[in-house]
């Protein structure tokens, strides 16, 4: 931003007569922040006058249960993970040789089971050998073919690799976590308030160990990058004047600032409002708002002269 010097001796001769000066007073646009969850004030960090860069906290909730909160959710993160990478991952050669030895070793025993049985059996027919014999042969051979065929067929998915049914079941599971972990980190932002931009601190409206509750005003920030004065010009002079349109302020011992016309006020005011008469008419003023190029230095609440450009 620079500040434009004007010279009144060329707008002067331009003219042909003085311009008009029209009464002001600079101010600030302000907003005034608030929590959207209910809380207790922690931190109140910036001081009434201050000035705060963009992003700088100005104030804090105690958010220790938020930030557990997050923790816990992203170690469900971390969880859902390496479940994930467990399930997609490739059979190993260990584990698909071990799978091998141990099928050849339960078919070895459900044979051995097998001849068992059918021994007993032939024993039991010549009456050499009590039931009970055969009964237990008969379980064991059971058993053991039990055992066979489950190792078989965990060969066999070893051999086919993880189902897809099976990783999409844990990517899922991955996505949940992740969005339930960046709720947390939202809701312990929502315990900080920052400055939308550089700003003035205007006034607390709350204090370190106060309650709030959503939408709760906690401070008053303003912005004194762009300042404007709402100049007081008579009815008649405004139909020569147009948003968009230049003009020049200036404030008791500072350098004339360029501003740019930003909003012409529709209504008309006048003290009383309700009663006078036609010789007051040319009295009536209308709000002409004139943002500046420039706020350096300057202080809201100080009057202002301003000059429109033509």
């Amino acid at each position: 931003m620079r500040l434009i010097m004007l010279l009144p001796i060329l707008l002067l001769a331009a003219c042909g007569s003085a311009p008009e000066v029209h009464q002001g007073v600079v101010e600030f646009d302000e907003e005034t922040l608030a929590f959207e969850v209910a809380g207790t004030v922690a931190t109140v960090p910036v001081a009434e006058g201050a000035r705060t860069e963009a992003g700088a906290v100005v104030a804090t909730l105690e958010g220790e249960d938020l930030r557990l909160a997050v923790a816990e959710a992203e170690a469900q993160v971390a969880l859902a993970e390496r479940r994930l990478a467990a399930t997609a991952a490739p059979t190993r050669a260990q584990e698909l040789a071990a799978a091998v030895a141990e099928g050849e070793a339960t078919r070895l025993v459900a044979a051995n089971a097998g001849s068992e049985l059918a021994r007993q059996q032939r024993l039991f027919i010549d009456g050499l050998t009590p039931p009970v014999l055969v009964e237990r042969a008969a379980d064991a051979a059971a058993q053991a073919s039990a055992q066979a065929k489950a190792s078989v067929e965990r060969l066999a998915l070893l051999r086919e690799g993880p189902r897809a049914e099976d990783i999409a079941v844990a990517e899922a599971a991955v996505s949940t976590a992740r969005a339930t972990a960046e709720r947390a980190r939202q809701r312990l932002a929502l315990a900080e308030l920052r400055a939308p931009g550089p700003r003035l601190v205007r006034h607390h409206h709350r204090r370190a160990g106060e309650a709030v509750q959503p939408g709760t005003p906690a401070i008053t920030l303003a912005d004194p990058d762009r300042p404007y004065v709402d100049a007081f010009v008579a009815q008649g002079r405004l139909a020569a004047l147009r948003v968009g349109g230049l003009a020049s302020v200036h404030v008791d011992g500072r350098t004339a600032v360029s501003g740019t016309i930003e909003r012409i006020g529709e209504r008309l005011e006048f003290t009383p409002r309700y009663l006078f008469g036609p010789e007051d008419r040319p009295d009536l003023v209308a709000r002409v708002r004139v943002r500046l190029a420039s706020g350096e230095g300057l202080h809201a609440g100080v009057p202002a002269d301003v000059t429109f450009v033509p």
